[in-house]
């Protein structure tokens, strides 16, 4: 019980820390759901963005973090995030939103709808016709898991198709993946199984916010980037 009361003090210390502490945006609202990532999460990112010279960042699920990531990647020559979201009304908020805080050339919004992938289990990921094209030629050093939704029994392990299908594109001289709301029973199973599966570090560093760290086991990450 004390344990669970002390781990809930740092991840709500970290998490208000965070927020004085990301890169002002200049906008007078930001708008957040239930689905965004924490700003914890958030500066956890950024840290390991610019500690390890990321330049092409895939992000699966657009929102808040978005923004965050392109005011950082505009600064950083020959950087770009791949935003990808089902939702095009959606995208097309937040590319305006990119406009205003003049960081769009950083960014490639996709809008890749949703797909059935297990016709027998209903389960639905993103088209993987438009992330092909979208991913054509990339090398891809950072993956942040945070799409589609996934709030249903049915659709618990939606994101578990994402490390399989981006793999060959992965950096061979080193990645990093992030997979966020590890705190419920579906991601933190695609976390776990995925760690196994692919030979990957669990880094456990953010796992206090619902954050999932992983990394090639030959190849570590260089920074504890908390």
């Amino acid at each position: 019980m004390t344990e669970s009361v002390v781990a809930k003090i740092r991840a709500a210390s970290h998490n208000l820390e965070s927020r004085q502490l990301l890169p002002e945006l200049g906008l007078p609202f930001i708008p957040q759901t239930s689905y965004a990532l924490s700003a914890s999460a958030i500066r956890i990112i950024l840290n390991d963005l610019v500690l390890h010279r990321r330049r092409c960042v895939v992000e699966l699920g657009a929102g808040m973090s978005t923004l965050y990531l392109a005011q950082v990647l505009k600064e950083c020559s020959g950087a770009q995030l791949i935003s990808v979201d089902h939702d095009a009304e959606w995208l097309a908020f937040v590319g305006e939103q990119l406009r205003r805080i003049g960081a769009a050339s950083a960014v490639r919004l996709v809008h890749a709808p949703l797909e059935l992938v297990e016709p027998l289990t209903e389960v639905k990921w993103y088209s993987h016709q438009e992330l092909r094209s979208a991913l054509s030629g990339q090398t891809i050093d950072s993956v942040i898991v945070d799409g589609p939704k996934a709030r249903h029994g049915n659709d618990a392990e939606t994101r578990s198709h994402a490390f399989a299908f981006l793999e060959p594109q992965l950096n061979s001289e080193g990645f990093v993946v992030f997979m966020d709301d590890i705190n419920r029973q579906g991601e933190r199973r695609i976390y776990e199984r995925w760690a196994q599966e692919f030979d990957l570090d669990r880094v456990a560093d953010a796992e206090f916010c619902g954050l999932g760290i992983l990394a090639p086991r030959a190849q570590p990450l260089k920074f504890k980037i908390v």
